[in-house]
């Protein structure tokens, strides 16, 4: 079940994650940036007038968990025994991908509020005061058009630099039909037509980098607006509202691309992903349950950008 969830999930291995025990929460650390001077002969340098000692803004993220997550369901004995196959292996592989998926899906909707500066009814600010919030781009045609959407990503990165993310690790996660666009020859992002050099090739509609970052491709980024669906009471899995007020409701309209590096988002977990059998005298059926706690915040938005082809709150 927990090899299923690693090979179906694509956010999880891109977080600032840590696993805790006798603890609601965690904290992950926000540190400012920092200045100095050049020393002078004689000079000391803690008295502050000489601009080298100085004061660095430090900040402290509360990551908490959540209630757990999970999921059910029964199994009729007599399916045990007269299937030609392991009736409950299935199910197990299936909870596992269940856990995956619905973590990619909340933890990319946290970027996507980084990237609007929202959280909730409060502005999101950066960790610390001299750090920016995240940004978005607008790119019109971006859903259809290789040029549009490469040049959204060329903008993306350069916002990127702008706010001093660092280069490595930068990813592009697109549905299908974006990733498409871009492993299509005319959006020269493959060196080759047929070959198995470079950026990809045409013969396997593959594509791996744009403008320095690496491409995925899921079916998960959302382009729903889930602040319309509930009240984030228990239950109402589009529209979850975690513990101390974190919310995973996010109107990701219009969204064709997320920019993201993994110094934007933190997780914990306490209860890792976990599946049991018992028998249910009482419907003669197996009960297979499986459950995870984990919880997610925003650490640094400006690690996040998102391409979009408008207002996400316009019609």
């Amino acid at each position: 079940v927990i090899e299923v969830a690693r090979n179906s999930t694509v956010m999880e291995p891109h977080v600032q994650f840590k696993r805790i025990a006798g603890a609601k929460s965690a904290q992950f650390p926000g540190i400012g940036t920092l200045s100095g001077g050049f020393h002078e002969t004689g000079k000391n340098i803690f008295e502050t007038a000489n601009g080298i000692i100085q004061d660095v803004a430090h900040g402290a993220i509360d990551v908490y968990v959540d209630r757990p997550l999970m999921t059910t369901l029964m199994i009729d004995d007599l399916e045990e025994v007269i299937n030609h196959y392991d009736s409950r292996a299935p199910y197990a592989r299936a909870i596992g991908k269940f856990f995956a998926e619905t973590m990619d899906k909340y933890l990319m909707r946290l970027a996507i509020l980084a990237s609007q500066g929202l959280q909730g009814d409060a502005g999101l600010a950066g960790v610390t005061a001299d750090h920016p919030s995240g940004s978005f781009v607008t790119a019109a045609t971006g859903d259809t058009s290789p040029s549009a959407l490469l040049t959204g990503i060329q903008a993306a990165s350069e916002a990127m630099d702008v706010a001093n993310v660092p280069s490595e690790g930068r990813k592009v996660f697109v549905k299908p039909a974006q990733y498409n666009l871009l492993a299509d020859p005319t959006a020269l992002l493959t060196d080759r037509d047929f070959g198995g050099e470079g950026n990809g090739r045409a013969a396997d509609g593959t594509v791996h980098r744009a403008w320095g970052m690496e491409i995925v491709k899921t079916n998960l980024l959302p382009q729903d607006n889930s602040t319309t669906t509930g009240t984030g009471a228990v239950g109402t899995a589009a529209d979850v509202v975690g513990m101390n007020g974190r919310t995973y409701v996010t109107n990701a309209r219009k969204t064709v691309a997320l920019c993201y590096h993994e110094g934007c988002l933190g997780a914990v977990e306490a209860l890792p992903m976990s599946v049991t059998t018992d028998w249910n005298k009482d419907f003669q059926a197996y009960d297979i349950t499986g459950r995870r706690a984990t919880g997610m915040e925003i650490l640094r938005p400006e690690y996040a950008v998102v391409i979009r082809t408008g207002d996400p709150d316009a019609a």
